[in-house]
């Protein structure tokens, strides 16, 4: 997976390995140690992820994992010679698997099988997977993994994208270095499922939410309307807001006159206005 997408699976995914391998791969793992991805006896071979795992019942193994955004159909072939370099290295039983994250389907084959050879390794398509295995974490890296699941609509795709923005917000509202990092590698990944232009729109629109509620002189008004009992927003900086949503958003009416507390009058006038 030598490519712009390599980098950063490497940087985002090479550190909350245990969870990651428990969702993914179904690994119970009780200790992990990190080894060299490179493989050197006369040629040289650099894996995506190599681990050396203990199980529960204490027996070790060799954890091969190779990222691949697209289909390769000398894959099999890759994978059994990481395998023998691995072993002959290593000397423990080794276990091999790709994890597929491209958006076309995946037709890579997955085994070897001729006179005394057969080789088989594990192929995880992540559009097989469901987008709560992800969701759910509390590891903003895992979090941004639902991008890749399901095969899904574009209203489908858009639900997700939601869902990972308000996740990776709720966790890292108080780094907002590492929300603007995560933001920009989760924009990367957009372009292998072509969602890229649905997370610049989500973004924007979580970005006024955000700012919305943290504003203190919106938390003042509001604190004022709820005294003095409803009130209609007619406020320039209201309007801007909701001329914003209705631009850049597919809410309708009613949900952006719930979110921005303004009556729905007032939306309905704001979007005439702007169909002309």
């Amino acid at each position: 997976m030598a490519n712009k997408f390599d980098r950063i699976i490497q940087e985002s995914f090479y550190g909350p390995t245990i969870s990651l391998l428990r969702r993914v791969m179904g690994v119970e793992v009780s200790d992990i140690v990190k080894l060299p991805r490179k493989l050197q006896r006369t040629l040289e071979r650099e894996t995506d992820m190599l681990f050396k795992i203990g199980s529960p019942q204490k027996e070790e193994c060799i954890l091969h994992i190779e990222w691949q955004a697209s289909n390769d159909m000398d894959m099999c072939s890759r994978m059994l010679l990481y395998h023998a370099m691995i072993w002959n290295k290593y000397k423990i039983p080794v276990i091999g698997a790709v994890i597929y994250i491209g958006e076309e389907r995946m037709k890579m084959t997955k085994e070897i099988s001729f006179d005394n050879l057969f080789y088989r390794y594990k192929i995880i398509d992540f559009k097989e997977l469901d987008p709560s295995m992800f969701l759910d974490s509390e590891v903003p890296e895992e979090i941004m993994l639902a991008l890749f699941t399901g095969v899904s609509t574009p209203e489908r795709k858009r639900d997700v994208i939601r869902n990972i923005l308000y996740k990776l917000q709720l966790l890292l509202s108080k780094d907002l270095q590492k929300l603007n990092q995560k933001l920009m590698q989760l924009e990367v990944f957009g372009e292998l499922r072509s969602v890229q232009q649905i997370i610049l729109e989500e973004e924007q629109y979580m970005a006024i939410t955000y700012n919305l509620k943290n504003d203190l002189r919106y938390r003042q008004g509001l604190e004022e309307g709820m005294q003095m009992g409803y009130k209609k927003a007619t406020s320039e900086r209201n309007a801007d807001f909701v001329k914003c949503l209705i631009q850049h958003t597919d809410y309708d009416d009613a949900k952006i006159a719930s979110t921005l507390n303004v009556s729905f009058s007032f939306v309905n006038e704001i979007r005439r206005s702007i169909l002309g």
